[in-house]
């Protein structure tokens, strides 16, 4: 009887460690979907439709809600409620290319120490890298305060108007400080027509403008706000479409850039600080992409650091969602998803219907019928290929062009 004692008791310690190990093992996987998790508990009849899919989009169903709702300043930060030990790095992506960078680090704490490491990349891969070692939110001393006065605009040209899929220009301009961009115009002073607001603060500027009626004279004029708010906006202007050129080929293209200094190189990188949050200011020779890695390196004392370990999200700390242009068409861009360079020829967006098209109802827009990627994909899925909403073919076309 004693033998077999012992090895009951010898089974019942193998088990009992076996179970300590499938729970430790459960723990650390919590752990790293918890944010995840929270978001599909709490919509969790979103998540339960989209799996119906026979198409799934691939963030959606690994629960990588941040991916694509999450502002990319916001992408990757723990809000207090949600904090906990931070062992990588954060990562925070910018995929438009552009030659100004203005970005915004959200929910650091103010008196801990951050290693930050800048990746640019331009449209032919070349990459610098630009790193700040040790900074403290509280030491920072360029403080940007509102002074209330708006951008200084200047230098506003009209490219030649050129004929591709449809008839459109290009408006440039300048600022004397970082601001948004966008372009009112129409057939009088009155206007009546707007491009969606770029939100990337730069100080040179640049908006297409799509479907113009050829023949025709345009006013326009521009608008900028600064990071405040301020907003700024020029005189009124014209341009005429009477004159045309056809769309420079690829080959025209090329024969520019063998002429072109292609070195890619930081010309500005600065630090400052808007009210709690870390501001970068980043500055190249050519347009690139961002990335943005930041690690916290050292703790401030324990007294000053926030002790609430709880899961649930309220309202005033849930990390800041995208929505408009910055969902429906930068979110789909990012270039580890379908950047425009890769897309091949696709249907423009950010861009209104004209009075030759008239979107219906079941095709969603954004305020003004502005077109994004989600007005012919679903987001999540479909039970078509490439999440469409409608066959592609001639039927999705004349959806919106009649006589198509």
């Amino acid at each position: 009887m004693r033998i077999f004692d012992r090895i009951d008791q010898k089974k019942c310690l193998v088990l009992l460690g076996l179970a300590l190990v499938v729970l430790l093992w459960s723990l650390a996987l919590s752990q790293n979907d918890e944010v995840e998790s929270v978001c599909v508990s709490c919509h969790q009849d979103v998540y339960e439709e989209g799996l119906s899919n026979s198409y799934r989009h691939l963030p959606f169903e690994e629960k990588q809600c941040e991916k694509c709702h999450l502002k990319q300043s916001s992408a990757g930060i723990v809000s207090p409620a949600l904090s906990r030990e931070i062992l990588q790095p954060v990562v925070l992506t910018y995929p438009e290319y552009l030659a100004e960078h203005t970005i915004l680090l959200r929910g650091l704490v103010y008196r801990a120490r951050y290693d930050i490491t800048i990746i640019f990349k331009d449209m032919s891969g070349n990459q610098v890298k630009k790193e700040f070692k040790g900074v403290v939110p509280e030491n920072v001393e360029d403080i940007r305060r509102d002074d209330k006065k708006p951008p200084k605009i200047s230098g506003v040209e009209v490219s030649p108007v050129v004929k591709g899929v449809f008839l459109e220009t290009t408006i440039t301009w300048e600022t004397d400080e970082p601001s948004t961009s966008c372009v009112e115009y129409g057939f009088s002073a009155l206007y009546g027509r707007r491009t969606p607001e770029d939100n990337a603060l730069v100080r040179q500027h640049s908006v297409n403008i799509y479907e113009l009626e050829g023949g025709r004279q345009y006013h326009f004029r521009v608008v900028s706000r600064d990071i405040f708010g301020n907003e700024a906006v020029s005189e009124d202007l014209t341009f005429n479409t009477a004159k045309t050129q056809p769309l420079p080929s690829d080959i025209e293209k090329k024969g520019v850039d063998k002429t072109h200094d292609r070195r890619l190189a930081v010309n500005r990188a600065e630090t400052f600080l808007l009210n709690s949050d870390l501001g970068l200011y980043l500055e190249t020779t050519e347009p690139s992409s961002v990335t943005v890695e930041y690690l916290k390196v050292e703790e401030p004392s324990p007294e000053e650091e926030p002790q609430v370990r709880a899961v649930t999200i309220s309202e005033d700390d849930h990390p800041e969602l995208r929505d408009g242009k910055a969902l429906a068409i930068d979110g789909c861009y990012q270039h580890e998803c379908h950047p425009p360079e890769d897309l091949g020829v696709s249907h423009p967006v950010g861009i209104g219907a004209s009075e030759k098209t008239k979107v219906p109802d079941d095709l969603p827009t954004l305020e003004g019928g502005v077109l994004t990627c989600v007005t012919c994909h679903f987001p999540h899925g479909g039970s078509r290929r490439y999440f469409a909403r409608k066959e592609i073919t001639r039927d999705i076309c004349i959806s919106c062009h009649e006589g198509y």
